[in-house]
């Protein structure tokens, strides 16, 4: 029988929570490429300038691969988020 990995996160009060349907049956190093890892440096330093498109505003004139990750991380990373304010808001409601 396989074993699952499912990652643990803590709030900032040490509460742990999970993402709803994150795990992997292998390691997960082993998934990440380095094409993978470029388009997760790219996606993440464009965070940091607000406002800014890479590519212009028109997504058609965005490479598909760009637009595919930005919007599969941009959807995890309000999954996240979602997650940790639900754990932060059971914290809240133990006080």
């Amino acid at each position: 029988m396989r074993r699952w990995w499912t990652p643990e996160y803590r709030t900032e009060r040490g509460t742990a929570f999970t993402v709803e349907g994150v795990s992997s049956a292998e390691c997960p190093v082993s998934a990440i490429t380095p094409r993978s890892m470029e388009l997760l440096v790219v996606w993440l330093r464009a965070r940091r300038v607000p406002g800014a498109a890479m590519f212009g505003s028109d997504l058609s004139r965005w490479p598909a691969v760009m637009v595919d990750a930005w919007e599969t991380l941009e959807i995890e990373q309000a999954r996240y988020e979602q997650a940790r304010m639900d754990a932060e808001l059971s914290e809240a409601k133990q006080r």
